[in-house]
């Protein structure tokens, strides 16, 4: 009976404490390839078409998924093609390789750091967001970034990806791919060209830049030390269609606070090394948290990394931000206190050995 009873217990404590993350829904797009289309064809079963508009809902911000469902767009019916889009994507205007600007300007974008997005509407903003996450998805180009732990808090940009989408004779479907360490002058499938309206570049040892002039693009992708930043400017016509961190910014869950509690030594040698490359207002202040969220001997780097994404957003015409943080709060662990004594009510009510033996009789 104690047996049972110890069992039990453990039981329900698994299924209480069993991260949300791992019950949830994950986009399994290489699933429908893999069971349904193993030969990789263009179009593909039936089955392969209905199992991507099966996962379209968790999917539908995967880069991967967009792309397989992209190559079924001249295989289907407008019926069926409709159906397994993830998103409805503006059409371009007629195809002259040149965008022509209309009235409100660019808007400008980046994520670097720890990561620090900047958003189109001005704000700058510190987020966890481990995992892949889209910047842009336009008819034109989505952006995509792979955000990793570094250290014990520190959280880098560690992939970005862009599909370029096809227009015409100025842009072909082409998928660019960059890893910290690894810059590449080159489209995922070793071309440099992508059609007449795009210029894959290196003006620099450690910068990549995208440009696509049918769709009035500039973007930068640079490696500094062991930090990867992606900065973009796109006219705003594009620039806020959908939900990706560039036009609605991180969600709140994802915010994290200004760091508190530091040694007073460390922040002023944070502050004296953000000082040093000359950055100013919220800059400074993301730069100061970087600092204090990695060792003391990188400080030099982190600060440098950090200047040098300003620049290319700077360049890219972006307007000083508005930092936004999260304020701290002791909600979270007003929640963790519920948690514990909920948990901690069912397993009492489990030990109860009456429960348990009425449990063993039925059993028996």
């Amino acid at each position: 009976m104690e047996y049972l009873r110890v069992c039990v217990r453990w039981l329900i404590l698994c299924v209480l404490v069993t991260p949300i993350s791992v019950i949830a829904d994950e986009c399994d797009a290489e699933r429908c390839k893999t069971d349904h289309n193993p030969e990789g064809k263009p179009c593909g079963p039936a089955k392969y078409r209905d199992c991507l508009e099966a996962i379209a809902k968790q999917c539908h911000e995967n880069l991967h998924y967009r792309l397989l469902v992209a190559g079924l767009k001249n295989c289907t019916s407008a019926d069926d093609a409709a159906a397994v889009t993830p998103t409805s994507l503006p059409q371009p205007p007629e195809a002259t390789c040149q965008w022509l600007l209309a009235d409100g300007g660019y808007g400008q974008c980046g994520l670097y750091g720890d990561p620090h997005l900047q958003t189109f509407g001005g704000k700058l903003q510190t987020c966890r967001a481990v995992g892949a996450w889209p910047m842009v998805d336009n008819a034109y180009l989505a952006v995509q970034v792979t955000n990793s732990h570094a250290g014990a808090t520190a959280t880098v940009v560690s992939k970005v990806t862009v599909v370029v989408h096809s227009h015409g004779s100025c842009a072909l479907e082409k998928t660019y791919e960059a890893q910290l360490r690894d810059l590449p002058s080159v489209f995922k499938d070793g071309t440099m060209s992508a059609g007449r309206g795009v210029e894959l570049t290196t003006p620099e040892l450690d910068l990549v830049e995208l440009t696509l002039y049918h769709a009035g693009v500039r973007l930068r992708i640079r490696q500094h030390g062991d930090f990867l930043s992606v900065t973009l400017r796109m006219p705003t016509q594009i620039a806020d269609m959908g939900t990706p961190l560039c036009s609605q910014g991180c969600p709140t869950r994802e915010l994290l606070p200004e760091l508190h509690n530091v040694e007073q030594w460390r922040r002023e040698k944070a502050e004296s090394s953000c000082t040093k490359v000359n950055l100013t207002g919220a800059y400074w202040d993301a730069c100061v948290f970087d600092v204090l969220s990695t060792e003391d001997a990188r400080s030099a780097e982190v600060a440098g990394a950090a200047s040098a994404a300003v620049a290319d957003l700077r360049s890219l015409g972006a307007s000083p931000p508005v930092r936004e943080s999260r304020s701290p709060s002791e909600a979270p662990v007003r929640r963790a206190s519920v948690v514990v004594v909920a948990l901690s009510g069912i397993l009492a009510w489990v030990g109860s050995r009456n429960w348990v033996d009425s449990l063993g009789t039925a059993v028996r």
